[in-house]
């Protein structure tokens, strides 16, 4: 197996035959994010997003005193690793310069620098670092192309512009799914011993799960907690109860940094605590007639 050229190549050979396959390897937290909306800002109109958001025969063109500004699509992630914004651009001859910048709040133009050029008549794209771009600001991140050709007779034309990123994304953290496993609902107990089972299931991890009832002080409480469950794993709880009827149900709890989701299971389950033997009068006989055993014989 090697890597040419950003192909893996694959060959495997079965009963003398040879087989090829290809792969192309991808980052999939790469993307460009490309044009939104874009607005020739000096006259209130005249830039079309559809002539620059392609790396094609169309392009727009920035007259003199003009400037463009652009809009990019939006990012859902956590963190950017590293980012630029590229352009392609040419001129109508030499001489005369254009100027780019970026912004995250329209106002304060210093994300890519500030920068001047004089591209000639040949396109030639431009690229950018983009610095102190975050997943907070990313969203409002537009760019500006200022034509500096105040009295000649250039015109600029922009080709293609994106915003490369390379980012980490958002990764969905779920809440933990609670599961009761024993007693069963509507249990029946005649010893005050009662074993308590349930479980939690979490994407990440289960930082904990509590056993929650009503038999202590009528109310309803936290009984007990282990701190070390495993995932999908049962955690088990003893609790000697007195005679009643009683609910009870479990919590559980992941790691999510900040802000730990906590889940009950769907519905509680009620059990029994019966532990006092039934008393069963008979009936005194006496020369063969009953008698209760309160009347006097």
């Amino acid at each position: 197996m090697s890597l040419i050229s950003g192909i893996l190549l694959c060959l495997i050979v079965i009963s003398s035959v040879i087989l090829l396959f290809t792969n192309t390897l991808a980052n999939p937290d790469e993307t460009n994010l490309t044009v939104s909306a874009c607005t020739d800002e000096a006259s209130g109109g005249g830039c079309d997003k559809a002539l620059i958001e392609g790396d094609d025969a169309s392009y727009e063109t920035l007259d003199k005193n003009e400037w463009f500004v652009i809009n990019y699509t939006d990012l859902d992630c956590d963190t950017i690793n590293s980012g630029e914004v590229c352009l392609d651009v040419w001129s109508q001859g030499s001489g005369e310069t254009v100027t780019f910048t970026c912004s995250v709040d329209g106002s304060t133009w210093d994300k890519c620098g500030d920068t001047t050029w004089d591209p000639g008549a040949s396109e030639t794209r431009y690229c950018y670092d983009l610095s102190g771009v975050t997943c907070s600001n990313i969203n409002d991140l537009r760019s500006k192309l200022v034509s500096n050709d105040a009295s000649g007779p250039n015109d600029f034309f922009l080709d293609y512009t994106y915003v490369y990123v390379n980012y980490e994304p958002i990764v969905p953290d779920n809440s933990p799914t609670t599961t009761l496993d024993m007693p069963e609902d509507y249990y029946n107990s005649s010893s005050k011993s009662i074993p308590f089972g349930c479980k939690a299931e979490d994407d990440y991890k289960v930082e904990n799960i509590s056993l929650y009832g009503n038999w202590s002080t009528d109310n309803w409480h936290l009984n007990e907690t282990n701190l070390t469950p495993l995932n999908n794993t049962n955690s088990s709880f003893t609790k000697n109860i007195n005679d009643g009827i009683y609910r009870w149900n479990c919590l559980a709890c992941d790691n999510k940094s900040g802000s730990p989701q906590c889940v009950f299971a769907t519905l509680n389950r009620t059990f029994t605590v019966d532990t006092t033997a039934p008393t069963i009068t008979l009936p005194v006989y006496t020369n063969a007639t009953p008698h209760k055993s309160s009347d006097s014989l």
